[in-house]
């Protein structure tokens, strides 16, 4: 099965690019093939000088091996201002809706506060049951996450772990 995780912010050094990482690492260890999808190097490189409708060849690349010819997602994404990242929201509404029709997805929430960005994953949630993909019941909440990474930023909280972990592996038979 392949899986594209997607790094839901734009930001340089995110904390949610570590947590993709490792949920890679995790998704590979079960033995599937896990793509990343850094929404930095998409937009530094291709969607910013795109206009809707028209694709430049090097993002219709992306959006065909990172969303066309996978079977599901992973969208973990960082709460900005009580919701989710706008770049995030710009790659949906860049991708034609039936690349994403009769998917699967699982979301996690990542904050430096104690949500976990729940009212994000909230809003994301509804955006992909519009476009016709389904969503994982299972939504952890990655709260205060540099306390649960190491000096290097590496994610290190064992009960972290184990809560990607089991998401990772109910998304396999979701």
């Amino acid at each position: 099965m392949r899986i594209t995780i997607v790094s839901g912010t734009n930001r340089a050094n995110s904390m949610t690019m570590k947590v993709a990482e490792k949920y890679a690492e995790i998704v590979e260890g079960q033995g599937d093939v896990p793509l990343i999808l850094n929404l930095r190097e998409v937009f530094e490189s291709t969607a910013v000088n795109q206009v809707y409708g028209k694709m430049e060849n090097s993002f219709e690349q992306i959006s065909k091996s990172h969303i066309e010819e996978v079977d599901k997602f992973v969208f973990i994404m960082p709460e900005y201002n009580g919701s989710f990242p706008g770049v995030l929201k710009y790659l949906i509404d860049l991708v034609p809706p039936k690349f994403f029709a009769g998917k699967k997805a699982g979301v996690i929430g990542v904050s430096a506060g104690r949500a976990g960005n729940l009212r994000g994953l909230d809003q994301f949630s509804s955006i992909l049951n519009h476009l016709k993909v389904s969503v994982l019941h299972t939504k952890p909440l990655l709260s205060t996450i540099d306390s649960l990474v190491d000096s290097e930023s590496n994610l290190q909280d064992d009960f972290t772990l184990k809560l990607l972990e089991k998401h990772a592996a109910e998304l396999a038979v979701f």
